[in-house]
């Protein structure tokens, strides 16, 4: 019993500050260090739920400071864990590496789960409703080219039974 409610008040600390987070009002940007540290707390309440390896990969410390819009990179790790994994018994796993250059910044969410094929990918980048069904992606891309315009891009590589690859491409500012 002690044990189930430690579990409890950890999740339930999870979800505050998640929801926390993502609803401050007062910062339109964040930096990435932030934006990790949210999407944190967002795979351990998905760890509870289901059985996956979350791994950040440092790239670049710099990258830790750089500004970006909130709520970027959350949507894109639920769209790994939820649909990447959905069928994955085990070994499933999430990996964000970010990296940046002179010009840009790279944010790179892999996932080992079953991938998608050509169509599908096509459907989720040329889909400009939220209606669609894929308002993760499309959201934010939208949001980015808001606050970047024509510099910031996302591109997505897959292939069925071998995993998705996002990439976010922001501009340094």
């Amino acid at each position: 019993v002690e044990r189930n409610t430690e579990e409890i008040n950890r999740v339930a600390r999870a979800l505050n500050k998640l929801l926390y987070y993502n609803l401050k009002v007062d910062k339109n940007t964040v930096c990435l260090r932030e934006e990790l540290e949210a999407v944190a707390q967002y795979v351990f309440l998905q760890q509870s739920r289901f059985s996956f390896r979350y791994v950040v990969n440092v790239l670049e410390e710099k990258a830790y400071d750089a500004r970006i819009p909130r709520f970027i990179l959350q949507p894109i790790v639920e769209n790994a864990v939820l649909h990447g994994l959905a069928n994955c018994r085990s070994g499933g796993e999430v990996t964000v590496s970010f990296s940046c250059d002179k010009k840009n910044i790279y944010i790179v969410t892999e996932d080992n789960g079953e991938g998608m094929n050509h169509e599908n990918m096509e459907e989720i980048m040329s889909c400009e409703t939220e209606d669609e069904g894929h308002i993760g992606v499309s959201n934010v891309l939208r949001r980015l080219r808001l606050y970047f315009g024509k510099q910031a891009d996302i591109t997505i590589s897959s292939e069925r039974d071998c995993g998705t690859i996002v990439t976010v491409i922001l501009p340094v500012k």
